[in-house]
């Protein structure tokens, strides 16, 4: 690694200190590796000259110059001679709409919305699809700059999670897929679309959802809800135990009935529970999230 100043070598430890997973970093230039026909590489002005045959690697710069840290607190305040480089991902300034779809990354395993606003970012979204790593030394250069993105404890503990389910997703085997993962996306995504309906509502109030298998010819589904969200959501103002289960027997009714039809050979079942409901060896070995884009 580059040898530092002594200065140098004390401001990037007390950048190191401070810097935890979510926090927001300015630069502006990134690197892109592509060929002439890659998406991002279309308006590059020396796109022409590039030979189809080869990768290129060009500087681009990103609008807004926001990054978020994604790399976990641990590896960051880790000596760069132990790890090295940061991840990083853009934060991208979004229509109100799709910054509220994509509050605490609910919607999506893709994009997440930092609750406030970001330097000049007004919406603020994360962006994961892009990952750009960063030198640990280049945080002591003039043209990074870190930001406070002004997340509580909360949302980084929602933010962490997010992102190791992001990066830790799990493949399920075609004939769960075909039985009913298929057939459940589906269904989620119409039944989030209805907000006023039980359904709806247990979407709205999701923290994620879980599935189980291999226990026999059983699929296990789990709706984990926040209670904080419950109680404040005006479905559940009223009797919110049996709307919550009428809202995961009307989403999950018609897809056992279905796979029951189609003589799959698999049961299936489900359950609602919050967080501290669900025993932590269950989440660990046995439940696995469903990877799920809702509207």
């Amino acid at each position: 690694m580059p040898e530092l100043r002594g200065d140098q070598r004390e401001a990037l430890d007390n950048l190191r200190a401070q810097l935890r997973q979510g926090d927001v970093l300015h630069a502006e230039a990134f690197a892109v590796v592509g060929s002439p026909e890659a998406t991002l590489l279309q308006d590059t002005q020396d796109a022409a000259e590039f030979d189809r045959y080869r990768l290129t690697a060009v500087e681009r710069e990103l609008a807004g110059g926001l990054w978020a840290v994604i790399t976990q607190t641990c590896d960051i305040r880790r000596d760069v001679d132990v790890e090295p480089f940061l991840q990083l991902s853009p934060l991208l300034d979004l229509p109100e709409a799709e910054w509220n779809v994509a509050r605490d990354g609910l919607a999506s395993t893709r994009r997440f919305a930092y609750p406030r606003v970001v330097g000049e970012c007004q919406h603020p979204v994360l962006d994961v699809r892009v990952v750009q790593t960063l030198e640990k030394t280049a945080l002591v250069a003039e043209s990074v700059e870190p930001l406070d993105a002004g997340l509580d404890q909360g949302t980084r503990l929602r933010l962490s999670a997010w992102l190791a389910r992001r990066f830790a997703r799990h493949a399920f085997p075609d004939e769960i897929e075909d039985a009913a993962l298929r057939r459940l996306r589906d269904e989620l995504a119409k039944r989030a679309a209805q907000p006023g309906t039980p359904a709806g509502a247990l979407l709205a109030c999701r923290e994620v959802v879980l599935v189980a298998y291999g226990d026999g010819p059983t699929i296990d589904v789990l709706f984990v809800v926040r209670r904080d969200r419950v109680v404040s959501h005006p479905v559940f103002m009223q009797d919110a135990e049996r709307k919550l289960r009428e809202g995961a027997d009307t989403i999950m009714r018609p897809i056992a009935k279905r796979s029951q039809s189609q003589a799959s050979g698999y049961t299936l079942t489900w359950d609602v529970a919050t967080p501290n409901q669900v025993p932590y060896a269950e989440v660990l070995y046995r439940y696995n999230p469903i990877d799920i884009a809702l509207p």
